[in-house]
């Protein structure tokens, strides 16, 4: 079957192109976007439509598309009309359509069920538009199973009006329909569940449309209670039930309902962990219960406070969250704590006492004991009440650890701790015994500064510490934080002494940097679009720290001694910021950097013009021009490539047989004063390979149709052998008729209906040869 259409789309002279609208879904395909078969448009109104899955893109009937070869496009029909996308997928020209009407939307809606109804019974609604449906939209969206259907259920709790609205590109139509509620109903006011606790009552409240109990009946799941002709009612039930209010009126029968949840509680008495007569201040508590089943309480809850409130009451020390069974606190003071336990319906307190010591208050004299090394001072303890005496560190310098007022001889400054213990429960004081040590320096290490710049050398003294300071040329300073200024690098010394005590000495060395010079290339011309290097060489000696800045058009910059900078296209100052040392000196420079005019290539134009989109057949051949400025560049030399390989060509015009696919040209100018390169490519051209078929069958009949056998192809393609065999083996064509084939005859007389062997040989022009014999039925 295959081959029949092939043969027959060739002999109607016809260009094979797939409509790709109800093509596999997961074939790669051309499709526009929305994907449906008919779009509505408003008159005198755009529809935006988006082609998808190839490439090389071309919109009909063009002048009703804003941009025909673009991807997305809008289109501005005038009268109802079929809209067509063609592009390449894969090489193959495919197409994709869209029919667009002109309508100006209407919509009307229908009840497809009695519009006046009880609460709880659905009601469909129908909207009619001239739209097939599109761009419908229901509001309020409140109690209709969809807001954009044509077809809807609405389930309302009250007499409600709907409005159906369809827009199409702008245009609006709007209709509207009511459902009606029936009035008569009975409502129970508790909330739907109702949650109480074990034993006790709960009182059930109802309203009715009518005002009264009359023809309100209550029940309950277990069949516990029937209460006819009231709105209110009171029940106990044992466990969990579900209570009904049936309300029965000529019109409507409603039913409401609520559920009474029953709860319990767990014992609720607290324990102390660890039991103690008395607990210190800063201890951690566990106050805890019996341990219940969680799954038996599932919405148990607990909150924690003391049993005072307001603005005096205690503070708590919570270790863990305040709202557990079980709790974990500090100690700070004596407190009573309560925790009130609630489960839905339930509601329960429980509290304890926690005893507390808080810490004794202890002062020790003297105030603020100042020691040089090897002195000692008398520590006096004082506070109220009993308790065991103990101090700390025990380095040997004690006169004694468990009296009040011991006698300290610390080697260093160090922090006396005394512990008084009163049931377990310690109370602790310190006091700081200083000892004077050696005076501090804050030397400047191995300080750097410009010539004319000052330093301070020194960053830290200590009160009541002298300094002495010397230098060259008969220096002498006595200011702890000396600043210095030299002119050349030079070495200051310093002494130190606090008190009697030994003093310190020590040296600073200031290094004084120079006024520094730098070096930068000289000016030069260069091709466009190449690079230059530009290095910039300073003065300052090793070690000392150099900042090089260049800045450039655009903003550009470099911090490096050396820039480059490629693909340059203009003339360009180069400047550079050059500083030394710590901010010591700034200098700057410039260097001009100047480009060659050269010609540049504007674009490409193509022989035939539709290469690039429609591509060439391979064995064709194809004129590629560029177009430069200026027009006719003197002094210059051409250089063709195609896909980077060079190719024949010394003009701005080339004529040349593409073989690969895609092909790519290139063209490179050179001048000749200056040897520039100009270089551009144009966009790639689709190199299209033959194809061709061979039937399996022919009718030589003289009727026009099908009358002869022979290889059907497109593209240039060459016949190399073309030999025809009956069924005894004898041949009966020898390729003497490359365009028509064989027209049936053996020796001038018409063959007989049978099967008979072909051999053929083609060829494409870049040589691939395909050799192929099959049969073909010859049939009269």
């Amino acid at each position: 079957m295959k081959n029949w259409l092939t043969l027959l789309l060739v002999l109607l002279g016809g260009i094979a192109i797939a409509n790709t609208r109800h093509a596999t879904p997961n074939a790669l395909r051309i499709r526009i976007l929305p994907d449906k078969d008919t779009l509505f448009v408003c008159p005198d109104s755009s529809l935006t439509l988006e082609a998808t899955g190839g490439v090389n893109y071309q919109w009909s009937p063009a002048n009703i598309v804003n941009l025909p070869t673009a991807a997305k496009v809008k289109v501005k029909p005038t009268q109802n009309i079929w809209v067509y996308v063609d592009g390449f997928v894969n090489g193959i020209r495919q197409r994709d359509s869209v029919f667009l009407v002109i309508v100006k939307p209407s919509i009307s809606l229908q009840a497809l069920d009695p519009q006046s109804v009880c609460r709880g019974v659905p009601v469909r609604l129908l909207a009619v538009t001239n739209t097939q449906g599109q761009g419908i939209t229901w509001t309020p969206s409140a109690g209709l199973n969809s807001s954009t259907a044509a077809l809807v259920t609405a389930v309302p709790n009250f007499t409600a009006t709907y409005l159906a609205t369809v827009n199409v590109t702008g245009c609006k139509a709007t209709a509207s329909i009511s459902v009606n509620i029936a009035p008569q109903r009975a409502d129970i006011q508790n909330p739907d569940t109702v949650f109480a606790c074990k034993g006790s009552q709960t009182r059930l409240f109802a309203i009715s449309s009518t005002g009264s109990g009359t023809n309100l009946t209550w029940t309950a799941s277990d069949k516990s209670i029937t209460v006819a002709n009231v709105l209110n009612t009171t029940v106990q039930p044992k466990i969990t039930t579900k209570y009904f209010a049936t309300f029965i009126t000529a019109q409507c029968k409603t039913i409401d309902s609520v559920l009474v949840v029953i709860d319990s509680l767990p014992v609720q008495v607290i324990t102390i962990d660890p039991k103690k007569e008395v607990y210190c201040q800063g201890e951690i508590l566990v106050l805890k219960s019996d341990v219940y089943e969680s799954r038996a309480y599932p919405y148990i809850k607990h909150k924690w406070g003391p049993l005072i409130f307001g603005p005096n009451a205690p503070k708590v020390d919570f270790q863990t969250p305040d709202s557990l069974w079980n709790l974990v606190i500090g100690t700070i003071d004596s407190i009573t704590l309560l925790r009130v336990t609630k489960n839905r319906g339930c509601l329960d307190t429980a509290r304890i006492l926690v005893p507390v010591i808080k810490p004794k208050v202890i002062t020790i004299t003297p105030e603020k004991p100042i020691l040089c090394p090897g002195q000692s001072v008398q520590l006096v303890a004082s506070f109220k009440g009993e308790g065991t005496i103990k101090w700390e560190p025990e380095n040997g310098v004690l006169s004694c650890t468990d009296c009040k007022n011991p006698r300290v001889t610390p080697p260093f400054t160090t922090t006396y701790t005394i512990t008084v213990t009163e049931k377990n429960c310690p109370s602790s004081a310190s006091k700081l015994v200083e000892v004077l040590l050696p005076p501090t320096l804050g030397l400047a290490t191995n300080p750097v500064i410009c010539k004319g710049s000052g330093v301070q050398i020194n960053s830290a003294t200590d009160p009541g510490t002298t300094y002495r300071w010397t230098g060259p040329n008969g220096f002498t300073s006595n200011i702890g934080l000396l600043q210095v200024s030299p002119d050349v690098t030079t070495t200051y010394s310093v002494t130190a002494q606090r008190g009697t005590c030994t003093p310190v000495s020590r040296d600073v060395t200031v290094t004084v940097i120079q006024p520094a010079t730098v070096t930068v290339p000289a000016d030069q011309t260069i091709c466009p679009n190449t690079s230059v290097t530009l290095t910039a060489l300073g003065s300052a000696p090793a070690g000392v720290t150099q900042t090089y800045n260049w800045r450039w058009s655009g903003g550009q910059t470099s911090s490096q001694a050396a820039v480059t900078v490629n693909n340059l296209r203009q003339n360009t100052r180069f400047d550079l910021t050059y500083t030394w040392g710590p901010n010591c000196g700034t200098i700057t420079k410039s260097v001009n950097v100047n480009v060659y005019a050269v010609p540049t290539i504007t674009g490409f134009t193509f022989d035939p013009a539709d290469a690039q989109t429609k591509g060439v057949p391979l064995g064709n051949s194809i004129k590629v021009i560029a177009s430069t400025s200026p027009s006719v560049p003197t002094g210059v030399t051409y250089a063709w490539f195609a896909n980077d390989q060079p190719i024949t060509g010394t003009t701005q015009t080339i004529q040349h047989t593409p073989t690969a696919n895609p092909t790519v040209y290139k063209l490179r100018i050179t001048t000749a004063t200056s040897n520039c390169i100009i270089e551009a490519n144009t966009l790639p051209v689709p190199v299209l390979a033959p194809t061709y078929d061979i039937p399996n069958a022919f009718t030589p009949n003289g009727d026009n149709r099908n009358d002869f056998f022979n290889v059907v192809y497109s593209g240039n393609v060459e016949i190399v052998e073309f030999q025809v065999f009956n069924r005894w083996g004898e041949r009966v064509y020898n390729n003497s008729n490359n365009k028509q084939g064989w027209d049936g005859s053996n020796g001038g007389q018409p063959a007989p209906s049978d099967v008979f062997v072909y051999k053929i040989i083609v060829r494409y022009p870049d040589g691939t040869t395909f050799n192929r014999s099959g049969e073909v039925t010859l049939i009269r």
